[in-house]
C-alpha cells in the first residue's frame, strides 16, 4: 500500500527556482489569455497548469536562440557555429543555471536535485512528501530538516536497519530499529506482518 512508503526518501531534479515560480505562472497564465485553442481546439490549454519540466524547454529554447543569434552575429568569426555556442554558453534560466557537457547532455554541475521524504501524518494518517534538501555537484548535500523514519522516529541517528531486507518471517520493528520476528500466525513482508491466509500457518 502506500503507506509501506511510510520513512522513504527520493530524488528528482528542481525543475523551477522557488524564487521565479510564480512570475513565470503568471507568464504562462498570460499566453494562455492569448491562445484559447490548441491545434484547433477551443480551450484545450485553458486549465492553466504546465508540465513540471516545462521550465526545461524553455531554457533549452532560449539556449538555442541565443545561441544562433550570437553565431549569424556580424563579429562572429567563421570558426563560431550554433553548436559551438550552444556548448560554450552558459546562461541563468528558469530551471537555474543551464550549462551543455560536451556531448550535448545538460552539465550535471548545472542540475539541483531535490530529496524528499514520505511519512504519515500522526493526526491523518494520510501519507505526506516533503522537501527535506537539496544536492548539486557544487554545493553538496544542503539539509533544511532531518528525515522521519517509521514509528515515527527522527534523525540520522534513528535511520532504521535492514528495513528492505528482513529475512521471511521476519519485518521491521520501530521498536528496536531493526528486523524482529512475526508473532505466530503471521507472515513477514519484510515491512510489516500480516496475519496467514485462511487454512494456511507460519512455522514457528
Amino acid at each position: 500500500t502506500r503507506l509501506d512508503l511510510s520513512g522513504w526518501l527520493t530524488v528528482s531534479p528542481v525543475t523551477m527556482e522557488p524564487s521565479i515560480a510564480s512570475s513565470f505562472s503568471q507568464k504562462w497564465g498570460e499566453y494562455l489569455a492569448l491562445n484559447r485553442t490548441f491545434m484547433g481546439v477551443a480551450g484545450a490549454q485553458d486549465d492553466g497548469t504546465y508540465h513540471a519540466f516545462a521550465s526545461f524547454s524553455y531554457d533549452a529554447m532560449w539556449l538555442a536562440v541565443i545561441a544562433a543569434s550570437r553565431a549569424k552575429s556580424a563579429t562572429a568569426g567563421p570558426e563560431v557555429t550554433t553548436y559551438t555556442e550552444l556548448l560554450g554558453r552558459s546562461v541563468i534560466g528558469t530551471s537555474g543555471r543551464l550549462q551543455l557537457a560536451p556531448n550535448g547532455d545538460r552539465s550535471a554541475g548545472s542540475v539541483r536535485y531535490a530529496i524528499s521524504n514520505y511519512n504519515v501524518n500522526q493526526e491523518t494518517g494520510v501519507l505526506q512528501v516533503s522537501d527535506i534538501g537539496t544536492w548539486d555537484s557544487n554545493n553538496g548535500f544542503l539539509w533544511s530538516r532531518e528525515p522521519v523514519w517509521p514509528g515515527p522516529v527522527q534523525g540520522w541517528e534513528s535511520m532504521p536497519r535492514g528495513i528492505s531486507l528482513c529475512d521471511p518471517g521476519y519485518a521491521f520493528s520501530a521498536t528496536v530499529l531493526e528486523c524482529a520476528p512475526c508473532p505466530p500466525g503471521t507472515q513477514g513482508s519484510g515491512l510489516k506482518c500480516t496475519p496467514c491466509s485462511k487454512g494456511t500457518i507460519a512455522p514457528v
